[in-house]
């Protein structure tokens, strides 16, 4: 028997990690898809062993062939659970590892991966999530009002809550943190969170409605991360903020042991992303959905951070949304230029208010302030 037909299966094994690639290259489909495989499991120096050959190959499924043109077309290819340890960083290195790397098969993209339920039960995902957030917050309702300070950077704890604290006057729900800010010199984090956490409690006297504050944490190693998370709890924070892609995906289980929420920002996701190449944003929300965000940020179709196409965008609500047997719902949340304007198209994308609007623009370049761009805002959910 060839040892090539080790690298072929009619159908995946129910407990396989299957992952959809869009190849370009000037391979044949078969010689392609069997190249992948070994690069992505045992190798070219495959050995003699063939029964640990044909256990632990990775395998493409030809009738999931489909071509997109003479040099391009889609496959799956199944990994098996043993190669990825029940990790999802275990399952990104089998997929994408050296896949960028190879030969021939560049460039390429991850479209999808699917996971089976035995390696979804080894994630808890979100401790909160959209049911959770809603009752801490008493909104039923309607979308989700999240405030960004701006300017990102540059003002000290004092100034930095001043401007939070007019935004959450005019109906903001939850101010936090730009990705852009930790501890810097001019705003240490506990002198920063202890400003806006007075902030917080007076913004709900006036108000009689319950407000937030999530604090970013992401400068750093794992264990300071983990400091700066227990200084921001123990002064006030009512949730962080992460960069899963700088930070590491896992470190929001981690995280979640704190016993607040948590949100997953976007930034460098789409880093060496284009329309033939990287992996779709869809792939990371799921995963960070199921290591615990209870709120996973990613730009629109619409606004200033037009990165991806209309399919892109529902294929990222739905990661983050879509019913999931014992893990809860993630908000999906929007930012990039949202306003009054694009508000009613998220709302008819995501198919009800379980969403978040991240508004930074639309606060603080108000004319008259950002309590009168959160007022604009608030307003406008009326109508949804």
């Amino acid at each position: 028997m060839s040892k090539k037909s080790f690298f072929v299966c009619d159908q995946p094994h129910k407990d396989d990690i299957v992952v959809t690639y869009l190849v370009t290259t000037s391979l044949n489909c078969e010689e392609a898809s069997i190249k992948l495989c070994k690069e992505q499991s045992l190798s070219n120096a495959l050995g003699d062993d063939e029964e640990v050959i044909k256990k632990y190959s990775a395998k493409y499924i030809p009738d999931s062939v489909r071509h997109v043109n003479e040099t391009q077309f889609k496959v799956d290819v199944a990994y098996p659970a043993e190669n990825c340890e029940n990790s999802i960083a275990m399952v990104l290195s089998a997929a994408g590892g050296d896949t960028y790397n190879i030969k021939n098969l560049y460039p390429i993209k991850i479209l999808d991966i699917k996971l089976p339920p035995t390696f979804v039960g080894n994630y808890f995902g979100p401790t909160f999530g959209v049911e959770g957030l809603r009752e801490d917050l008493g909104i039923y309702n309607r979308p989700i009002l999240v405030g960004p300070v701006k300017p990102c950077v540059g003002m000290g704890p004092k100034a930095f809550a001043k401007r939070a604290f007019e935004a959450l006057l005019g109906g903001t729900d939850i101010v936090k943190d730009d990705e852009l800010i930790c501890s810097p010199s001019y705003s240490p984090l506990i002198q920063r969170v202890q400003a806006v956490s007075r902030s917080v409690k007076e913004a709900e006297q006036k108000t009689g409605e319950k407000k937030m504050y999530f604090a970013f944490i992401g400068s750093g190693s794992p264990k300071e991360i983990m400091a700066q998370a227990g200084i921001a709890k123990l002064n006030g924070a009512n949730g962080f903020m992460i960069s899963p892609a700088i930070n590491g995906l896992e470190i929001i289980s981690d995280l979640t042991d704190f016993g607040l929420p948590v949100i997953a920002h976007n930034a460098l996701w789409y880093a060496g992303h284009t329309k033939d190449h990287g992996i779709v944003f869809s792939v990371f929300a799921l995963f960070q959905r199921l290591c615990g965000a209870d709120i996973v940020i990613t730009p629109a179709p619409y606004g200033t951070f037009d990165v991806m196409s209309g399919a892109e965008h529902l294929e990222n609500i739905s990661a983050v949304s879509r019913d999931m047997d014992q893990i809860e719902r993630s908000f999906p949340a929007f930012c990039g230029g949202q306003s009054v304007h694009t508000i009613p198209l998220l709302r008819r994308d995501v198919g009800s208010t379980d969403f978040i609007i991240v508004a930074g623009t639309s606060l603080y370049d108000h004319p008259d302030g950002p309590g009168a761009g959160a007022k604009l805002l608030r307003e406008s959910f009326l109508s949804l």
